[in-house]
């Protein structure tokens, strides 16, 4: 007698009629869980691909981030060590050019407005300074020196109220509020604002107190107050 078959007939409707197992029971997953992601394979693949394109778009921004942040400081090095005065000013500009928005950028356009500056050119300074203000987060340690060179600029084109606002925005800043104080004391005592002056002078630090004392004294005791 000859040994059954797996292949005869009734083996093979029994394999055909057995129930067809998916990856997820496979896995031995839940099965409100694996009905779960059957029913949404579709929106789980669509979700993974684009999760991966923006992982990997994310890796390339941040290669390309740090890869123009090094040029444009080296290339700022570059310019800041150039002796000619015109290769000096051609390759700030390229700093300013090539890799705009980086803090490279910022300074190399700080450093073509003092040139302006020193010139006399004030108007075109103070552009400068405020093109680099504009796009920086207040939180930039060049924020603060940016502002000082900006009040500095308006002090010397006579606008006396610009300079002022701007020597306020950099009290904010503890490393340089006396010496926004100290500027915001002198402008209000030449604008005969004593009670301003006054009151710039006393916010100053221990650092001036003699100092302060002896300006104090000169501006005289504050007027009294009304009703006293």
């Amino acid at each position: 007698m000859s040994e059954p078959s797996a292949f005869n007939t009734k083996n093979i409707q029994t394999v055909a009629i057995q129930p067809r197992r998916d990856i997820f029971e496979e896995l031995n997953l839940p099965p409100k869980l694996a009905i779960f992601l059957r029913n949404n394979l579709r929106n789980i693949k669509i979700g993974a691909i684009v999760l991966t394109l923006l992982l990997v778009g994310w890796s390339g921004y941040d290669y390309y981030s740090t890869n123009r942040i090094e040029k444009s400081s080296a290339l700022l090095a570059t310019a800041m060590q150039e002796k000619d005065t015109e290769r000096h000013r051609q390759l700030l500009q390229e700093v300013i050019d090539k890799y705009s928005g980086t803090d490279a950028a910022r300074w190399a356009r700080v450093q073509l407005a003092h040139k302006a500056e020193a010139a006399g050119k004030y108007d075109e300074a103070i552009k400068e300074y405020q093109k680099v203000l504009a796009g920086l987060d207040a939180q930039n340690p060049l924020a603060p020196l940016t502002h000082f060179a900006l009040a500095q600029a308006f002090e010397q084109q006579k606008e006396t109220d610009q300079a002022i606002a701007q020597y306020q925005q950099l009290a904010g800043a503890a490393a340089y509020a006396d010496i926004a104080n100290l500027a915001l004391g002198r402008l209000y005592e030449n604008k005969g604002k004593t009670d301003k002056a006054r009151e710039a002078y006393e916010r100053m630090g221990a650092d001036g107190a003699a100092w302060v004392k002896d300006r104090l004294a000169k501006l005289g005791p504050p007027p009294a107050k009304t009703g006293e």
